[in-house]
């Protein structure tokens, strides 16, 4: 990637760059579950601070782009990566809520 990612001022890259080194993306398998306590010792920041947010959702979007796999939070937990079904399921969530947030109405 040749762009240099900086969220306020502190760069993303090399923390996401440690994340995809320690999870590399085609290794990563349906199912797997990637615990708050393993990223929160590559990152050194808690699970809830902006930062470990920031550069955990740039992480996965990267993966998501690169290779087609989606990576799930999971509140309390940590991350899975998601099975074909939990991936439209995901993705069905999305396009409603780019609706709703478009002016749609839910029926």
């Amino acid at each position: 990637m040749s762009q240099v990612l900086v969220e306020g001022g502190v760069p993303v890259a090399p923390d996401v760059n440690r994340i995809r080194e320690a999870f590399p993306d085609r290794s990563l398998e349906a199912g797997q579950i990637i615990y708050h306590g393993y990223v929160q010792e590559l990152l050194g920041e808690p699970p809830e601070s902006a930062r470990y947010r920031t550069v955990t959702n740039r992480w996965r979007r990267d993966v998501e782009d690169s290779v087609g796999k989606v990576i799930l939070a999971v509140r309390g937990v940590g991350f899975i990566v998601a099975d074909d079904h939990a991936k439209s399921e995901s993705e069905g969530k999305r396009l409603k809520k780019g609706y709703l947030s478009a002016g749609g109405v839910e029926k």
